[in-house]
Order: C-alpha cells, then sequence, then structure tokens
C-alpha cells in the first residue's frame, strides 16, 4: 500500500511538470463560445404509448380446497403522433361538434374489437362475444371483487 501511495504521488508530480500552462486571459475568444443548440424530433412525430394491467383473484372453493385462481391482463396500445397540426382551425371544429347530438357507440365498438380479436384466434367471435353477453348476464360476476363488476358493467 505505502509503494502504491508513492506511485500515485509521482503520477500527480509528473502530471503537473509536463502539462501546459494555459492562462484563460490569453484563451482565444472562439473557445469560450457556445455552439447553438437544437432539440431533434423524428420525422414521424414521435409516438405514444399506453399499457393497463390488471390483475384479480378468482375463489375456487372445490373439494374442500381453498385455492385461488390469479387472472392477470394486459393490454398495450402504441399511437403514432402527427407532425402536423391535427385541426387547423380548431375554434370551428369545437363549435361544430357541440352542434351535433353526442351518440355514445363505445360498447359497440368493444365489442366489434373483441369480434375482430376472436376471429384471428380462429373461432367465431360474433357468437363468442354474445354467448359472454347472455352468461354473464344470467349468472353476474360480482362476487369476483371488481374485476368481476367491471365485466359485469361492460356485458350487461
Amino acid at each position: 500500500m505505502h509503494n502504491f501511495m508513492k506511485l500515485l504521488i509521482l503520477l500527480l508530480v509528473l502530471d503537473s511538470c509536463f502539462a501546459e500552462n494555459v492562462n484563460c486571459t490569453e484563451c482565444e475568444p472562439e473557445s469560450h463560445m457556445l455552439s447553438k443548440r437544437w432539440i431533434t424530433y423524428q420525422p414521424g412525430g414521435g409516438l405514444a404509448k399506453l399499457t393497463l394491467g390488471a390483475l384479480s383473484t378468482i375463489s375456487c372453493n372445490h373439494y374442500k380446497l381453498v385455492r385461488n385462481i390469479v387472472a392477470i391482463s394486459n393490454v398495450q396500445a402504441n399511437y403514432n403522433i402527427p407532425s402536423s397540426i391535427i385541426w387547423p382551425v380548431p375554434e370551428s371544429y369545437f363549435k361544430h361538434r357541440l352542434n351535433n347530438d353526442f351518440v355514445d357507440n363505445s360498447r359497440a365498438v368493444l365489442y366489434q374489437t373483441l369480434e375482430r380479436m376472436f376471429d384471428t384466434f380462429g373461432t367465431d367471435g360474433r357468437d363468442c362475444v354474445l354467448k359472454t353477453i347472455c352468461e354473464i348476464a344470467e349468472a353476474p360476476l360480482s362476487h369476483n371483487g371488481m374485476f368481476g363488476e367491471i365485466l359485469d358493467v361492460v356485458f350487461t
């Protein structure tokens, strides 16, 4: 350890001996100038990502065994952010929107999305969604906590 300290001191002395003597008052003025900085944007405008996850436990009490099943769901959505203005004249857009009657079709859009998702898995999506609506209306899932209540609201 003692030799390491001697070596370190020797290196510091040699560094100070061979270092250039620079006086800041004699420096060129260009060296103190800052270059202009730019913020770079991606050509597509960027990306917005939304990730939602849900976790729920379902209790199964069959044959004197107390067990819980954990249901996990994760949904991700990516949206490209446009680099141009979406509404050139936002005042006229919002004024026009106030004159129209609002029709909530979010449930129909959700059902169509679920139908398409089941169709990609090779099953009849419309039949699956209709069967799910009927089964949940017949036997509510409110005893499964918040996740069950959400399913009750969506499918009934």
